[in-house]
């Protein structure tokens, strides 16, 4: 019977996925994502040793990706022109992506139906009994339950992944679409509305998704097709000014709605949608500024409900007004 080849096998079955993120620039790692879930890596092959795997992926041309396990570390090298030591290229990432997949196929798994034959002939070239080694790898002890939660903290958006209830700190067991959000949550170089933007483009409908606010927490739809604009409403009640910033749908202003992140949540029909334009908020900010600076509102008030202005600044007394912004 093979020998399972010792080295870089050992090392791609410990591989943290937090180490493949990390690895190379955001736009590397997306775009070596792309690679795995398009099926790039064509084959494996193992030297006379076999402690030297190489694989082929597919990008404009035919790249070699070279794995081996040298002083205790697994160091890989490509002939692509993009390739250097201080930065990954596409093609590690792709390769990474797709052994570690193969080895512990929870961990990157694709949520789509992969080529069973194709699976099964880069198992029997990866590893000696292909689909048995694997099959032996004992199953999780529990299925995942992965939820995505937006929420409000101190006046500031904020996204949170949990799994059984328990934030997860690790892309550890993860799909790929969570573990790349994870990411764009935990690591500054990163944009978090963004990376939000694109997992809900496109998985939006694939994990649950809630809504997190002081009072409650509530199961939202994503609903991409019910976008908002938005608008600054100054109304003259008694002897206030009360500016509010409001969010819009069809010319219509709506009051049980929160913008988080850029996105609108309609508290009454329980749908999470984009806000399309946020220009109607330039006069509420700047007047809002100018209050904060004027001392007719206090710099630690929330923007959580309209902000009230004396018209008469000086017959004000006690800084007391309120602000609006996230939750019109």
């Amino acid at each position: 019977m093979a020998m399972e080849p010792f080295g870089v096998l050992e090392h791609l079955k410990a591989i943290s996925p937090n180490h493949v993120y990390f690895l190379a620039p955001k736009v590397i790692v997306m775009r070596g994502y792309e690679y795995y879930a398009q099926g790039r890596l064509e084959a494996y092959s193992w030297d006379r040793t076999r402690t030297v795997l190489s694989a082929v992926v597919r990008g404009s041309l035919r790249y070699t990706i070279r794995l081996t396990a040298d002083d205790g570390t697994l160091a890989y090298t490509c002939n692509c022109p993009g390739w250097t030591q201080a930065s990954q290229c596409k093609h590690v990432i792709c390769v990474l992506l797709t052994s570690v997949n193969l080895l512990k196929p929870d961990t990157f798994r694709m949520p789509n139906a992969r080529n069973t034959n194709r699976q099964d002939l880069l198992e029997r070239q990866l590893l000696p009994g292909g689909k048995g080694t694997s099959a032996a790898m004992p199953p999780p002890r529990t299925p995942a339950q992965f939820e995505v939660t937006l929420g409000m903290r101190e006046g500031r958006g904020e996204v949170m992944i949990t799994n059984h209830g328990v934030m997860c700190q690790s892309v550890l067991g993860m799909p790929t679409e969570l573990a790349l959000l994870l990411r764009s949550i935990q690591d500054p170089a990163w944009s978090t509305q963004e990376g939000l933007q694109n997992f809900l483009n496109h998985h939006g409908h694939r994990h649950p998704l809630f809504v997190e606010t002081a009072e409650e927490r509530i199961p939202v739809e994503w609903t991409p097709s019910a976008t908002y604009t938005t608008k600054t409403e100054l109304n003259l009640v008694g002897k206030e000014v009360i500016i509010a910033a409001r969010c819009v749908r069809y010319g219509e202003v709506l009051e049980s709605v929160h913008t988080i992140m850029g996105f609108v949540v309609d508290m009454t029909t329980h749908r999470l949608s984009p806000l399309e334009y946020e220009g109607g908020w330039q006069v509420f900010d700047l007047l809002y500024e100018q209050s904060r600076r004027a001392g007719l509102i206090r710099p630690q008030d929330l923007l959580n409900r309209p902000l009230s202005v004396p018209t008469d600044p000086m017959a004000a007394g006690t800084p007391g007004g309120r602000a609006g912004r996230e939750t019109p």
